[in-house]
């Protein structure tokens, strides 16, 4: 319920903060492949996860916030 109310607050800033944390890890990879020509496979992997879930989050407050105007429109018709 409280989702359908704030989808944006509830779902979009931690799929924003999810979607940093990925960014952050991306560079992070970049950064120890540039300095040792080492890629690792295990940050590379978590970095996707964690920005899978973050636009996941994001997509789906995005379209709560969507769905919850167009509900008020037809509403206060």
């Amino acid at each position: 319920m409280v989702v359908e109310e704030r989808p944006m607050l509830y779902l979009g800033v931690p799929g924003f903060v999810f979607i940093l944390l990925a960014i952050i890890l991306g560079g992070f990879v970049l950064i120890v492949f540039n300095a040792t020509r080492y890629f690792s496979l295990p940050i590379a992997i978590i970095m996707l996860g964690v920005g899978l879930i973050g636009i996941t989050l994001m997509i789906a407050a995005l379209t709560l916030y969507a769905l919850n105007r167009v509900v008020e429109k037809i509403r206060r018709k």
